[in-house]
């Protein structure tokens, strides 16, 4: 793929970092819950068919909602049997979760609202 074509499409640059990567390039909290997103739309109906009832995706709104699931995922790896869908959500939503909170943490709203407390 040429730079060009880089430049006019940049979801094609996104998809081609990896999930991983397109939360590392996230630089707002509002990124990680789109990157989330993302990630849950590629998961097929088999595989959503596999994970336990308490384990499906529910609608992701903001970062709080990305931490309940990644914990909600944690708590179903318990399972002795849980398939390899349920562990690489897990692993995902885990590290979604991690972004958002670093960046919650270092915005600047968030200073403000410690230094009042």
């Amino acid at each position: 793929m040429s730079h060009e074509q880089l430049t006019f499409h940049p979801e094609t640059k996104l998809r081609s970092i990896g999930w991983q990567g397109q939360l590392d390039q996230a630089d707002r909290p509002e990124a990680v819950v789109a990157v989330a997103r993302d990630y849950l739309a590629q998961i097929g109906p088999e595989e959503v068919a596999q994970l336990p009832e308490d384990c499906r995706p529910n609608r992701l709104v903001d970062a709080d909602d990305v931490a309940a699931y990644a914990f909600q995922l944690a708590r179903g790896l318990n399972a002795p049997d849980a398939p390899e869908v349920l562990h690489r959500l897990a692993a995902f939503f885990s590290n979604a979760s991690m972004r958002a909170s670093r960046l919650l943490a270092a915005s600047p709203d968030a200073t403000d609202q410690d230094a009042a407390r």
